[in-house]
């Protein structure tokens, strides 16, 4: 799959990625591998093959219902600022 240069651009805009311009031809390229891929994996035959939600039929592990803290101890000593069990942060939206 080739991409024109406004499909390339526009994907970088949508990914919001700046690429510098002695590095574009090597990125479009890495791109058009990986479109080829995804294109290579569409026309696999899938027929007989049951669609999967999850990764592994595995239950997802239960964990105890114990009231604990939120914050784990060492939080107060590692914040910047703390003060009567939160954290203090700037405010920078001034005088609301």
């Amino acid at each position: 799959m080739t991409l024109s240069d406004q499909d390339f651009d526009q994907i970088l805009k949508l990914s919001h990625l700046a690429v510098a311009s002695d590095s574009r031809d090597a990125f479009k390229a890495n791109l058009e591998k990986i479109c080829l891929h995804v294109e290579a994996l569409s026309n696999l035959d899938l027929d007989g093959v049951e669609p999967a939600s999850w990764a592994s039929d595995k239950p997802t592990p239960k964990r105890l219902d114990v009231v604990s803290t939120s914050v784990p101890d060492f939080t107060e000593t590692n914040a910047p600022k703390w003060e009567d069990g939160c954290f203090e942060v700037p405010s920078i939206l001034g005088d609301v």
